[in-house]
């Protein structure tokens, strides 16, 4: 029984998806710090950092698990 599942999960932990995914989670964090991050420490400004960290997770999990770019909109819903 364990055998079948792992043959069904072996692939989302191949070596060269592992690469993509780790390279998707820095792409997303990048463009946080710029488009978030960095504009609100120029302005001086506090934030809610587990409403951010919620949004940031949501957009890594949708760009490295699912290949989708999930608008703020879609990001609002399920929060």
């Amino acid at each position: 029984r364990w055998k079948h599942s792992r043959k069904g999960t072996a692939p989302a932990f191949s070596s060269n998806h592992i690469k993509r995914m780790n390279r998707v989670c820095g792409e997303e964090l990048d463009r946080w710090k710029v488009e978030v991050l960095d504009p609100l420490a120029d302005a001086g400004r506090s934030f809610d950092v587990g409403k951010e960290m919620i949004h940031l997770t949501i957009r890594v999990i949708s760009a490295a698990a699912f290949e989708y770019d999930i608008s703020e909109e879609e990001v609002d819903d399920f929060v």
